[in-house]
Formats: C-alpha cells, sequence, structure tokens
C-alpha cells in the first residue's frame, strides 16, 4: 500500500509540477526582434528579455521549488545574454521615449529634406528667368548696336559732302601757300583765283550735297517699296494657308476625310 501510495503520489506530483511548454515560452517571446548591431538595439533587446524573466519569476514563485528550479534553468537557457559587460535595466517608458525620439528625428530630417529640394527647385526656377532676362538683354544690346551702325551709316552719307568740301578747301589752301611760296609775284593772281572758288565752291557742295540726298530718298523709299511687297506677299500666303485650311475643313465635314494639321 506504500508503495502504491508512493507511485500514486509521484505521479501526481509530476503532474502538478507546472512545466512551461515551449508555445507557451515562445508566445511570451516577442515576435519584434531588433537585429542591428547598434547600441540602442543591443539595449532594446536587453530590456525585453529582462522583462521576460521578470515576469516568469513571479509567476513561477507560486509553484513549489522543483518547479522554480526547472522553469529557471529552461529560462537561463533559452535567454542568455550576450557576455558584453554590464547593461542597465530599461522600462518600457523608456523604449517607448527612445522610440519617440528616433520617429522625431526621422521627421526632423523629412522635413529638412522637404525644404532643402524646394530651395533647390526655387533656385533653378530663378536660374531659367536670369538665362530668359539674359537672353532678351543680349537680343536688345544686338539691336542697339545695329540701330548705331545704321546710324552712323546715314550720318556719313548725310554728312560726306561736307568733310567733301572741307578736303577741297584744304586742298585749295594748300596750293595757294605753295604758289604763294613758289612766285611772290603771283600772289594777286592766286588770290582772285581763291575767291572766285571759294565762290563757287559753297554752290557746288550744296548741288552734291542735294544729289546726295536724292540718292538716299530714292533708296529709301525702294526699300520701303521692297518691305511693302515682302509685306503684301507674306498677306497673300497668310490667305491663301487660311483658304486651304477652310477647305480642307469643309472637306472633312461633308466627306470624313482626315485633316492634315
Amino acid at each position: 500500500m506504500s508503495e502504491s501510495s508512493s507511485s500514486s503520489a509521484l505521479p501526481h506530483g509530476r503532474s502538478e509540477s507546472p512545466t512551461w511548454p515551449t508555445d507557451q515560452v515562445t508566445q511570451l517571446v516577442p515576435h519584434r526582434s531588433v537585429m542591428r548591431t547598434t547600441e540602442k538595439s543591443v539595449m532594446f533587446r536587453v530590456r525585453m528579455e529582462e522583462k521576460i524573466s521578470d515576469g516568469r519569476g513571479k509567476s513561477e514563485e507560486r509553484h513549489s521549488v522543483s518547479s522554480n528550479n526547472s522553469s529557471s534553468n529552461s529560462s537561463k537557457r533559452m535567454l542568455r545574454l550576450p557576455p558584453s559587460g554590464t547593461v542597465d535595466t530599461l522600462e518600457d517608458s523608456d523604449v517607448h521615449e527612445m522610440l519617440a525620439e528616433l520617429y522625431a528625428e526621422v521627421e526632423r530630417k523629412k522635413q529638412w529634406l522637404n525644404r532643402e529640394e524646394d530651395a533647390l527647385q526655387q533656385g533653378q526656377e530663378q536660374l531659367r528667368s536670369l538665362k530668359q532676362k539674359h537672353r532678351a538683354l543680349m537680343d536688345t544690346l544686338e539691336q542697339c548696336k545695329w540701330r548705331r551702325r545704321e546710324k552712323a551709316r546715314i550720318q556719313k552719307m548725310l554728312r560726306g559732302p561736307e568733310s567733301d568740301n572741307g578736303d577741297c578747301y584744304s586742298e585749295t589752301r594748300s596750293s595757294g601757300s605753295e604758289s604763294d611760296s613758289e612766285c611772290g609775284s603771283n600772289r594777286s593772281r592766286k588770290s582772285r583765283r581763291r575767291s572766285s572758288s571759294r565762290h563757287k565752291q559753297p554752290k557746288d557742295g550744296a548741288r552734291k550735297e542735294r544729289k546726295r540726298l536724292r540718292r538716299f530718298q530714292s533708296e529709301v523709299s525702294l526699300r520701303f517699296q521692297l518691305l511693302q511687297s515682302e509685306c503684301r506677299r507674306a498677306d497673300l500666303k497668310v490667305e491663301k494657308a487660311i483658304a486651304d485650311v477652310r477647305r480642307e475643313y469643309a472637306d472633312s465635314c461633308l466627306f470624313g476625310n482626315t485633316l492634315n494639321f
């Protein structure tokens, strides 16, 4: 009877001992495991393991000593801390604070990147506008240069007779001085010739200037006529193109032809 009672007590004790199955152990272990090698990831893993070990210790104190020893041994076998020095214990609030700081830092970096992208786009737009302004200024500069050249050419054409008259007058003066130096007796004759040439030069210069002005006027009128003819040709081409487009549009509406424009 004693043996049967002892034998019956043994399995009863075994059945009452709270053996921790592998399913419950795996459920206690969190699924999110940080696999990084940084200091924060190691601290996070250590905190989670210590929390699990503390929870197991509290639950195992209610059971027998044998079950406590077996559960502690199993927990030690399953969860082994890395021998990397002493590690401080952290709580859930600290973990949440660390995660919040990390997320806040990520958000700050994102906002900074967005600001940098906006600044880059604004700089590109300003560069494009400056390039357009530079092109417009270069075009206006070329037009101003062309106008200056045309103005100088027209002024040269208008001042040409005056310069020719001045050259003729200088030539007559030089010839008169040479004649005075050569022959003193012929000064009176030369002076008379000079006076007669001086009286004749303004008339000749005015005639030449009139001729040049007439030529310039004729050239301007010819150019104006050429421009008018070109404008008329362009107007005719435009009218012809409009008529062709209207005809094609009417044909497409009537016969369903495809348009070529």
